[in-house]
């Protein structure tokens, strides 16, 4: 069964996802309010600190450094698949991998981490197209907003996880330092989804244009 019931009373097919299945205010802005980033590990322990809230911040970063409107919406958007499959974390997916590749004795080696990124692909496929957004966006775009996520990770984790030094990326080269956003403060589900839902709205036009 691959069919998932929404807040607004559409049903999702995750699998052959469909643009008319996409409700951006009433299932995507709320569930990115309330999913948490690293699993609920960091954050405030009431509220924790929520995907929407990475997305606006990381959003708002790439706003102010290049003034580009259409650039801050692809990073706000980049993790809306999450309002539907939740946020599979790189150690989650890594180890799915692993298991899967030791149970089929090496022969499902990349195979579950494949079909995870074609899943996230299929579903923001049908979430742009029922924004008017072309889908994939340009490789240039889809760099910034990779090396944006980065950033964010790097900022994430020392601002929020408790194991100091700790980094999920692998021990590559620190990126290119986030200025101005310390203290990071976690907002409420309520504030993140108003706050995505802002964005979203302010910079959807000039997304459409560009696409």
């Amino acid at each position: 069964m691959t069919a998932l019931p929404t807040r607004s009373g559409l049903i999702f097919n995750l699998a052959r996802p469909a643009a008319e299945s996409v409700n951006i205010a009433a299932d995507i802005s709320v569930a990115l309010s309330l999913a948490k980033r690293f699993s609920g590990q960091a954050g405030a322990a009431d509220i924790g600190y929520s995907v929407a809230q990475h997305c606006c911040l990381g959003a708002d970063v790439l706003a102010a450094e290049t003034g580009d409107a259409a650039l801050a919406f692809h990073f706000l958007m980049h993790d809306a698949h999450e309002a539907y499959c939740g946020d599979l974390t790189t150690p989650l997916v890594s180890a799915v991998d692993a298991v899967a590749e030791e149970i089929s004795f090496g022969k499902s080696k990349g195979l579950m981490r494949d079909a995870i990124r074609v899943l996230k692909a299929r579903i923001d496929g049908a979430i742009f197209s029922s924004i008017g957004v072309t889908y994939p966006p340009s490789p240039e775009i889809s760099a910034a907003v990779r090396e944006m996520d980065r950033r964010m990770l790097h900022y994430e984790c020392v601002r929020l996880l408790p194991t100091s030094g700790f980094r999920l990326d692998g021990g590559a080269p620190p990126p290119k330092p986030i200025e101005g956003l310390a203290p990071l403060i976690c907002w409420t589900a309520a504030d993140a989804a108003q706050s995505w839902r802002l964005r979203f709205l302010a910079w959807l036009d000039a997304a459409a244009v560009k696409s």
